[in-house]
């Protein structure tokens, strides 16, 4: 398809807003400290139940704030990334890592745990969604909606779902979620807009029922 050869690219944020961060360690470090509640929900929604029981989204944190600092000259020495989207991507990889250390010592597939665990995955976004609209966990009107909207987030592509997940749930900018995705700017807004597309009529037919 004509514009997906456009699906690479980096945030269109201004790096060079972040100056004192790049030529003062203490200030980048207390930026850091305070993107940890965030940084702790963001884990917290994508290790699932299974892997809650067994790890806490803080040691996750931990060792990507420990990463960030170690590779701090890294970070300064480009612009590619703001200093949040960099992080986001180091979380990501620590998040990766954790989930392959664990799956390992259980012996199970990765790939079908990372689907199930994923906080992108259909399931999972579909009660995410479901509670958002109803207010409510459980319910008819909660499982009603939770079917439908799990069949029509399955329909969406992985990355569309991603985009969904970070911009409507983890309330990052267009321009964040393209760093994370590897995306540009134009790229991941109209992956975001075919996800409301495809997402749209099952929302105003519970809206109109409902009402």
């Amino acid at each position: 398809m004509q514009g997906e050869s456009n699906d690479v690219g980096s945030s269109d944020a201004d790096p060079s807003a972040e100056l004192p961060l790049r030529t003062d360690p203490a200030a980048f470090e207390r930026a850091l400290e305070a993107m940890r509640p965030e940084l702790t929900i963001y884990v917290r929604q994508r290790l699932g139940r299974t892997l809650l029981r067994r790890m806490d989204p803080e040691d996750v944190v931990q060792q990507a704030l420990l990463e960030a600092v170690r590779r701090s000259d890294e970070w300064r020495a480009a612009t590619t990334y703001t200093l949040r989207v960099w992080v986001m991507l180091l979380v990501s990889q620590c998040l990766d890592e954790t989930r392959r250390r664990n799956l390992g010592a259980q012996k199970r597939d990765a790939r079908r745990e990372r689907r199930i665990e994923s906080g992108s995955a259909p399931d999972a976004l579909a009660r995410r969604w479901a509670s958002e609209q109803t207010g409510v966990s459980h319910g008819a009107r909660w499982e009603e909606l939770r079917l439908a909207m799990e069949s029509a987030l399955a329909g969406l592509e992985e990355r569309d779902r991603r985009v969904l997940v970070m911009r409507h749930f983890d309330g990052l900018s267009n321009e964040e979620a393209a760093g994370l995705l590897g995306l540009t700017a134009g790229a991941a807004s109209k992956r975001y807009q075919r996800a409301l597309e495809r997402l749209r009529p099952h929302l105003e037919r519970f809206t109109d029922r409902t009402g």
